[in-house]
């Protein structure tokens, strides 16, 4: 993930139209309940789903850029700038879950668990640390 080029075969129109978050965000739910009907041109279109398979809850973590888009009084989505390019370079990404081969609709991975991905990755104590102060 990010360091591969997605080209679309046929050429899209531009338009003015809006993205319904709220639709996006309950056509993704369908998808994690295994029901995907005929939502899944919707959701590729808009570039995935807006909440992803469990919304996360950041604390202490060096990251890019973020906004909070509003949707309607009880509906937020979290939106995060790129960090997979700078500029015209690509970085290779790769998930801690896709790392530890877990299944995305169970939630898997403790911090033993990501705290030695992180010293067999970086193989250095100084990485380890940061990764645990968080």
């Amino acid at each position: 993930m990010g360091a591969l080029i997605y080209a679309p075969t046929a050429k899209h129109e531009k338009t003015d139209k809006r993205l319904d978050l709220e639709a996006l965000a309950q056509n993704s739910r369908q998808i994690v309940e295994g029901e995907a009907v005929d939502i899944l041109p919707a959701l590729m279109k808009a570039g995935g789903s807006p909440g992803g398979a469990r919304p996360k809850i950041l604390a202490g973590i060096i990251m890019p850029e973020t906004r909070l888009f509003e949707s309607g009084p009880q509906n937020r989505y979290f939106g995060i700038k790129r960090f997979d390019r700078k500029h015209n370079h690509r970085f290779h990404v790769h998930t801690f879950g896709n790392l530890i081969h877990s299944n995305f609709r169970t939630p898997e991975g403790d911090y033993e668990t990501f705290l030695k991905v992180v010293l067999d990755l970086t193989k250095t104590t100084r990485t380890l640390k940061k990764a645990f102060a968080g």
